[in-house]
């Protein structure tokens, strides 16, 4: 990874933890807000890093549950 790919998602996260803390600190700070957040800049680091993302068996996953997804960087 490069040094301009390591500072756009050094941007991305700025960008996210500081619309998070307004949120907080004004009081608007909401689960389903958080969540869009993080949803944004998931894609968007597989976006700015060119990442091939294959998502396989999402259809075998119960979409009411909490999961923690772990990666094997192979």
């Amino acid at each position: 990874m490069s040094v301009l790919h390591s500072l756009r998602v050094v941007g991305a996260m700025a960008g996210v933890t500081a619309r998070i803390a307004r949120d907080a600190a004004f009081g608007h700070l909401h689960r389903a807000s958080v969540d869009e957040e993080t949803r944004w800049f998931g894609r968007r680091v597989v976006e700015l890093l060119g990442i091939d993302l294959v998502v396989r068996g999402q259809d075998r996953v119960p979409p009411d549950q909490a999961y923690v997804y772990m990666s094997n960087h192979q």
